[in-house]
């Protein structure tokens, strides 16, 4: 379970003609907020200046870099639909004010489909980026880093529905566009984040790396040795060497980038927190439990200072801790914060979420091992009932139906079902290929990683025919 740090800094604060003393003093509000990463805090003391441009300007539209503000805000402190809210609000006022084809629609549908995706609704998501993209590339000169920038963000949300090899080929495509820029552009580091991170996706780590690396080099000549951009590099770097089976090292890596974002951040801020999440997964793949438990122990103590109890770093570490006691089998402890990660899910999230059904999957065999069949079998369903939904090539559906699989073949109980979710789980498999490029080296390490789907599908099979008999 990771937690890339793509993009970390909120945009710049835009203020209304309001009364001059009034406006300072609640723009000095903001930044002390920002600063800290309090983004609720923040965005309180926003409002009322959004409240005053409506009144001086009925039609808005002055308003609308502080509307889009107040989405990212919104969203980064765990209101996701009031993030969503927000977006939509802006677009309309650019829309209505500017016009369908303007560089201020551009950024509203930017900030909307930011909203979308981290609301895990990547085809709505994609729309908004795709026509933010259009209206850049038609609107702006070649070349321009707004039409790269563009690209990445519809890239990302891509990469998030499975379309890899579209989205690396788009990632390319802004890399070579911002190569022709003067000296090192800010934006480069971000796509090339995104294109290692792309890489790490299909499998590709030993090539995902040097496009990480480049990223740090260049954040580390043109940023504070404590710039938080810099830390986010080494976290990044860690998921790629993970991925290379260089645990060691990217422990290594993400301690440099925790020890960075305390260097340079509150101790409470949003990312400090996620730097000690991040450590805490990376320990508990190097089977460091003790270390792993007192990084997510961390994180629980600093987000109840700093943090709504039901942002999203909550609820993560609570499943991460969930996870790890099931493997220590303290079934009970588990069943606990599993419960609670769930519940905060739901109160965040769209019902059809698959970080719903993660916690779900979870719980249901954590009930099973608690010898709660009913309770068990009520979780699968519901489990199911999300992943259905979701494109057959997800790699969340195909884990979580072949999890499904396994137990309606335990219980011995519904064979059949057992035999048709392990076929459409395998079904998924042969799916991703096209997306990721049939004949490549990724598709094949991708098979090999899925091969129990196939071992399922048989003992399914078997099950069932035995059944008949």
């Amino acid at each position: 379970m990771w937690f890339p740090m793509i993009l970390t800094m909120t945009g710049a604060l835009v203020v209304p003609p309001a009364a001059a003393a009034q406006r300072e003093a609640a723009g000095d509000t903001i930044k002390a907020a920002l600063a800290r990463g309090d983004h609720a805090g923040a965005l309180a003391a926003l409002r009322p200046l959004i409240a005053q441009c409506e009144v001086a300007d009925a039609g808005e539209s002055r308003c609308l870099a502080m509307i889009l503000l107040a989405s990212d805000l919104a969203t980064m402190a765990g209101d996701l639909t009031g993030g969503e809210r927000f977006a939509r609000r802006g677009l309309v006022i650019a829309e209505q004010h500017s016009g369908p084809d303007t560089p201020e629609t551009a950024a509203a549908l930017t900030q909307l489909g930011i909203s979308l995706h981290r609301l895990a609704r990547f085809a709505d998501a994609e729309a908004a980026f795709r026509r933010a993209l259009d209206i850049r590339s038609r609107m702006l000169a070649p070349g321009d880093r707004r039409i790269a920038i563009a690209a990445m963000n519809l890239a990302l949300t891509l990469g998030e529905r499975g379309e890899l090899i579209e989205a690396e080929g788009l990632l390319n495509r802004a890399r070579a566009q911002l190569s022709r820029s003067p000296g090192d552009d800010p934006a480069s580091g971000t796509i090339l984040t995104a294109l290692g991170l792309n890489l790490s996706m299909q499998g590709r780590y030993a090539e995902a790396e040097a496009p990480l690396r480049e990223a740090l080099d260049i954040r580390a000549r043109t940023l504070p040795a404590t710039h938080p951009l810099v830390a986010a590099a080494y976290v990044n770097l860690g998921h790629c060497l993970i991925g290379l089976k260089r645990g060691r090292d990217a422990v290594t890596y993400f301690r440099r980038g925790l020890a960075g974002l305390e260097a340079s951040l509150a101790p409470d801020h949003p990312d400090v927190i996620g730097g000690y999440l991040n450590l805490g997964s990376a320990l508990g793949l190097e089977r460091d439990d003790a270390g792993a438990e007192a990084a997510y122990r961390e994180v629980l103590n600093r987000a109840a200072r700093s943090l709504p109890p039901n942002h999203p770093y909550i609820a993560n570490t609570k499943l991460a801790l969930g996870i790890q006691y099931r493997e220590q089998r303290r079934l009970a402890e588990a069943q606990t914060m599993l419960a609670s990660a769930l519940a905060i899910f739901e109160a965040i999230y769209p019902a059809d979420h698959p970080k719903i059904a993660s916690a779900l999957l979870l719980l249901a065999m954590n009930d099973e091992e608690l010898n709660r069949p009913e309770a068990a079998r009520r979780a699968y369903r519901r489990a199911y009932a999300i992943l259905a939904s979701t494109p057959p090539w997800s790699r969340g559906r195909i884990a979580g139906f072949l999890t499904i699989a396994a137990h309606y073949r335990r219980t011995s109980d519904a064979p059949a079902v057992a035999r048709t979710l392990s076929a459409a789980a395998a079904q998924g498999v042969l799916a991703r290929l096209p997306t990721i490029g049939a004949d490549s080296a990724a598709a094949q390490a991708d098979l090999r990683a899925f091969r129990p789907v196939f071992v399922e599908q048989v003992r399914a099979a078997w099950t069932l025919s035995s059944a008949a008999r």
